[in-house]
């Protein structure tokens, strides 16, 4: 239980996948929401969206790298 409570037992190294898999999946909830109102600013927003997921992927790694 101490183990648990200083944070030992959270599996730092899979952290950003878990972050990475969660936003995915709000981000394609939100994105079919507005693809049944405008088709256009759903092809908009997909490049958006891969936009930001390279980049935050890139940033993820790299902090995970610079923290090991």
């Amino acid at each position: 239980m101490n183990a648990v409570l200083h944070g030992d037992f959270i599996p730092w190294s899979i952290l950003p996948i878990v972050v990475l898999v969660m936003s995915f999946l709000v981000w394609n909830l939100i994105l079919r929401k507005i693809k049944k109102e405008s088709p256009d600013r759903h092809e908009r927003l997909v490049n958006i969206g891969f936009t930001i997921a390279t980049v935050s992927t890139v940033v993820l790694l790299a902090v995970f790298i610079y923290m090991n």
